[in-house]
């Protein structure tokens, strides 16, 4: 397989997987904010861990991300900031 073979299912797959996470993601904070374990300006970390045991895969890649505006407006948008160590 070439390299822009395996890029283009590597691109496809990840497009799956980001839209449900964050369709998911957005659930649980809209969630957090309505019972008020949230206000929608804190800091939260998040972990996303990629798995295949056929070929050995086990990634983990972890994200501290703020509100990048109020929540007041409906919008949940996150925008990361940096990488947990």
């Amino acid at each position: 397989m070439k390299d822009e073979a395996i890029a283009a299912a590597v691109e496809r797959f990840v497009k799956k997987i980001s839209f449900s996470a964050q369709q998911e993601l957005e659930r649980v904070l809209r969630s957090a904010i309505a019972d008020g374990r949230l206000q929608g300006h804190e800091s939260l970390t998040a972990a996303v861990t990629v798995t295949s045991e056929k070929v050995g895969l086990m990634a983990t890649i972890l994200a501290r991300s703020i509100f990048d505006r109020p929540c007041a407006s409906g919008v949940l948008r996150l925008t990361p900031r940096q990488a947990v160590p």
